[in-house]
């Protein structure tokens, strides 16, 4: 009769695998915790220094052209971890340990581990606050010496700031100088030509009005035109006139005979004077009427009319005055004729005086014509030099107000209100260690351990091809299984293995207590110590620091 094996399961199955291969677990995890926690004692201990800095845009430090001090404060990251700054900074410290290297390429392996430990946080804030903060932590494995460089570090990088706006500020002043320089050249360049040409042509300065805006006056040449034209006008009239009357007057002496009788007569002669005189005037008063071609009823030619009946009248009269005179006729001169004659000759030299009069005027209004010509060329160049000059004035007066806006910042810039730097969290070092965690490193090496002594045990089980346990062989073998016969060990197999467990559980305590104990003598008294190990510790650390 067959025996039934009792199944027994996986769990059951894999804590027989553990206890089977338990010293490849615990030998691989004890190497490992050893050296985890060898390394959580023996690395370097980091204190860490730490500051907040919150940078604002001040009115003093914003200049036109200058960079913005946010900006400064965004790039902050890559100014604090520049290596020039960091070599500025170790070179004004008095530090044994960076200046007593001997070669330039070891302190330069010193400025890069010095670097490495400098933190630089700028966490994105929005633009329209103008303002910038700025976390900064150093960590050394010494606090007075981490806070002392994160002091130094800060303030040089305060200091490079602020020193590069001022140059900024400085550079941006002396460009402002000398524009302001060239624009009052360059005014006074055009003020030159402006004065040249009105000079020259005569032509009056410009006249505010009452707005204050400047009014262009004209030149002379415009006025003589203007009194030119109204002179022709009265010319060119008074030229008609004495033509009609000239014309006027050439008909009635046509008409007049040469010879008139005369009666003698006792009685006073009238005289031919007044008539004469009247006859003129009456001439000049038809001509008046003729050019202006007024009807009867006009009312400003009634003057007129009226003179010309009274004068007719006159004339009448006189003509009707001949005395009555007893005695014979004779034919004499007609002596008004004569008159007629002597005034017309007279006429004819003023009428002539009159023309020539306007033909010379004409000439004048035309040269002075040619003149307004040449001076409308002339008021372009001077409209096109006001326009250079206006744009002179307005470039000069932006430029003068730049360079006060300019001067006010570097005058208070230097005083506290001009500093951009609020100083929200003062340097500050840690009083414990704070980097790194030996416990964390510790617990880290043990789970490492465990996990790798349990890897390798499954591994070295799993990786052989034979039966491991009477479920095996009951699942492989088609027949069933009758029974199990365990392994058989002598005395002398069982006393090898006892031996080789105690021999590697000495070892492994030996080594356990040497590394605690090497640990412990450094971490409290190195004197217990070689001076070699001391040194192979030391060097260690310098190469985990």
């Amino acid at each position: 009769m067959a025996v039934e094996v009792e199944n027994t399961s996986q769990v059951e199955e894999f804590a027989r695998v553990l206890k089977r291969r338990l010293w490849w677990i615990l030998i691989p995890a004890g190497i490992i915790i050893i050296f985890g926690v060898s390394y959580a004692i023996i690395v370097p201990k980091k204190y860490v220094a730490r500051a907040r800095v919150m940078v604002h845009e001040r009115p003093a430090t914003r200049g036109q052209g200058s960079t913005s001090i946010t900006a400064e404060g965004r790039v902050a990251a890559h100014k604090l971890k520049a290596p020039q700054l960091v070599k500025l900074v170790l070179k004004g410290m008095d530090w044994a340990e960076y200046h007593e290297l001997p070669t330039d390429s070891e302190q330069a392996k010193y400025r890069k581990w010095v670097n490495k430990n400098i933190t630089v946080r700028v966490p994105p804030m929005e633009s329209k606050v103008q303002q910038q903060r700025v976390d900064i932590s150093y960590s050394h494995t010494r606090a007075d010496m981490a806070e002392q460089f994160l002091r130094a570090l800060v303030s040089q990088w305060q200091k490079d700031v602020i020193a590069k706006h001022r140059r900024s500020l400085t550079e941006e002043f002396d460009q402002l100088t000398q524009a302001r320089v060239d624009h009052e050249m360059k005014r006074e360049q055009i003020a030159e030509i402006l004065h040249a040409l009105r000079k020259d042509n005569d032509i009056p300065p410009n006249m505010s009005d009452e707005w204050g805006r400047p009014r262009s006056q004209l030149a002379p040449a415009y006025d003589e035109v203007e009194r030119l034209k109204k002179l022709l006008v009265d010319e060119i009239e008074d030229m008609e006139n004495r033509k009609y009357a000239l014309e006027h007057l050439v008909k009635e002496e046509a008409a007049m005979p040469k010879e008139v009788h005369k009666k003698q007569s006792t009685e006073p002669e009238v005289s031919s004077e007044e008539l004469v005189e009247a006859e003129s005037e009456l001439a000049v008063v038809q001509a008046k009427l003729a050019k202006g071609r007024y009807g009867v009823n006009n009312t400003i030619a009634k003057p007129l009319f009226d003179r010309e009946a009274q004068l007719r009248r006159t004339i009448d009269q006189l003509r009707n005055l001949e005395p009555k005179m007893e005695g014979i006729h004779k034919l004499v001169a007609n002596t008004e004729k004569e008159n007629k004659q002597n005034q017309i000759v007279n006429d004819e030299a003023d009428f002539l005086r009159s023309e020539r009069a306007v033909t010379a005027t004409r000439e004048r209004l035309d040269v002075a014509k040619k003149e307004t010509v040449r001076l409308q060329g002339i008021y372009k160049e001077i409209r096109l030099e006001e326009s250079k000059m206006a744009v002179v004035q307005m470039a000069l007066q932006t430029t003068s107000d730049g360079l006060l806006k300019v001067g006010k910042m570097m005058f208070t810039g230097d005083g506290p209100k001009g500093t951009p730097f609020e100083e929200l969290l003062g340097v500050e070092a840690s009083d414990e260690p704070t980097e790194p965690n030996a416990w964390l490193i510790s617990l880290f090496s043990v789970v490492v351990g465990l996990g790798v002594g349990l890897a390798l045990a499954v591994a070295i089980e799993f990786s052989r091809n034979c039966f491991r346990s009477i479920n095996d062989i009951a699942q492989a073998m088609e027949i069933p299984v009758l029974g199990a016969v365990n392994r058989i060990e002598t005395r002398r197999q069982r006393y090898l293995k006892r031996v080789q467990k105690l021999a590697v559980s000495i070892c492994m305590l030996l080594t356990m207590g040497i590394v605690g104990f090497t640990l412990w003598a450094w971490a409290l008294d190195p004197s217990l110590l070689k001076p070699s190990v001391v040194q192979s510790i030391d060097r260690l650390r310098e190469m985990l620091g």
